[in-house]
C-alpha cells in the first residue's frame, strides 16, 4: 500500500473495506449458523469498522504521499466526516461517492427483500443512509454513482455465502433519483451536478456530462 500510494500518478480508486475484519466476523457467524447465515447479519459481517478503517488508511496513505484517492461506493455515515467540501472537485485530492441504492435501501430492508440486495459493501442502518444523503447535498460526497452486477435470481437466491452479491442498478439509477427529487430530498440541478457535470470533473471525460 505504501509503495502504491508513493508511485502511482494516476487516480487510486478503491473498493474500502477491511478484509481481515470481515474475515474475523465471517467465522464468528459460520460458527454459529453454518453456510445459513441470515441474510440481515450481513452488513455486521461487512461491518462499519471494516469500512472505517479501511478508508481511513487509505485517506492517511494520500495524505502522507500526495497522492490522488477516489473511494468508490461509500456506505456509512461514520465515513462521510473523513471528507471534505471546502475547495472545488477538480482541485480535490481525496473524492468519494455513493451508489443509488445505498441512498435507496436500509437495514431494514433485508427482511422483505433477504438476498436480492445483498451488496459489498453492504446496505446499512437508516442513520447511515440519511448520512449518506446528507454528505451528499453538503458536497462531502462528489458523485452518485451505481455497482452494477447484473446477477441473475438464480444466482441471488442461494445460501448465504453462495448467494452473489450485486444487482442490476444502472438502468433503475436516474428514476430512483427523480424519485427523491419528487420526494423533496433533493433537487434536479444537485442530480445533474452528481450524476453528470461531476463524473466528467472527477474522471477528466472530455466532452461529457455537459450540455453546452
Amino acid at each position: 500500500m505504501e509503495k502504491l500510494f508513493a508511485n502511482c500518478k494516476s487516480i487510486i480508486a478503491i473498493h474500502s473495506e477491511k478484509e481481515q475484519i470481515i474475515e474475523e466476523n465471517e467465522q464468528v457467524y459460520r460458527e454459529k449458523f453454518g453456510d445459513n447465515v441470515p441474510i440481515e447479519f450481513h452488513p455486521i459481517i461487512r461491518s462499519t469498522k471494516a469500512c472505517y478503517e479501511a478508508t481511513k488508511r487509505a485517506i492517511d496513505l494520500t495524505k502522507t504521499h500526495n497522492a490522488r484517492l477516489h473511494i468508490l461506493h461509500l456506505t456509512t455515515d461514520a465515513e462521510t466526516h473523513l471528507f471534505e467540501n471546502n475547495v472545488p472537485l477538480k482541485d480535490k485530492k481525496i473524492t468519494t461517492e455513493v451508489s443509488v441504492h445505498h441512498l435507496w435501501f436500509s437495514d431494514k430492508d433485508y427482511e422483505r427483500l433477504g438476498m436480492l440486495i445483498k451488496w459489498n459493501p453492504a446496505i446499512k442502518t437508516e442513520q447511515d443512509k440519511q448520512g449518506l444523503l446528507q454528505a451528499l447535498l453538503d458536497d462531502r460526497i462528489d458523485i452518485i454513482t451505481t455497482d452494477h452486477a447484473p446477477h441473475t435470481l438464480a444466482e441471488k437466491q442461494k445460501s448465504y455465502f453462495q448467494s452473489m452479491s450485486g444487482a442490476p442498478m444502472v438502468q433503475h439509477s436516474l428514476n430512483c433519483m427523480l424519485e427523491f427529487y419528487k420526494q423533496g430530498e433533493i433537487s434536479l440541478e444537485k442530480i445533474v451536478e452528481k450524476m453528470c457535470h461531476n463524473p466528467a470533473i472527477l474522471y477528466r471525460m472530455d466532452k461529457r456530462g455537459f450540455i453546452k
